[in-house]
């Protein structure tokens, strides 16, 4: 594939608000899915230019258009956390290819989430808005505070 000048693109196509995240030597990437069905197309690269897809992350349609997720590899777990129909959702696997588990809802709404974790092994996923809920310690459930 010849690139285009001017053009650093990480996949030639419609592959909106990428998410990759890096476990060893290999990374991974998904993207907004919308309402596909299966949904949430897992690529994997050695070199970040190179990309094949390996599976989805979603095989059941939760009801709404799945956009931004953030994908991320914690204590040997792969999530992806989603927006669809409203609310956030979460999946989980031991391997990016799968299988996944069924998506989690979060019981949340906002957009754009993005977790986050601090010294204390405390995890949070941030939002639209500077919306923050706490996540329980498998981070699959909001905590109460």
């Amino acid at each position: 594939m010849t690139p285009i000048q001017g053009i650093n693109a990480i996949l030639a196509g419609d592959y909106p608000d990428p998410s990759i995240v890096r476990a060893g030597d290999h990374y991974y990437m998904t993207h907004s899915s919308f309402h596909y069905t299966p949904g949430l197309l897992i690529w994997h690269s050695l070199d970040l230019t190179d990309w094949e897809p390996v599976g989805h992350a979603v095989l059941e349609h939760v009801g709404g258009s799945i956009m931004a997720p953030d994908f991320i590899y914690h204590e040997g777990l792969f999530y992806i956390y989603f927006p669809a129909r409203g609310t956030n959702w979460v999946v989980t696997a031991e391997n990016p290819a799968g299988p996944w588990s069924r998506p989690v809802d979060l019981k949340v709404g906002y957009i754009d989430p993005g977790h986050a974790a601090d010294e204390q092994g405390n995890r949070y996923l941030f939002l639209s808005e500077g919306y923050r809920i706490r996540l329980s310690k498998d981070a699959c459930l909001q905590q109460a505070n």
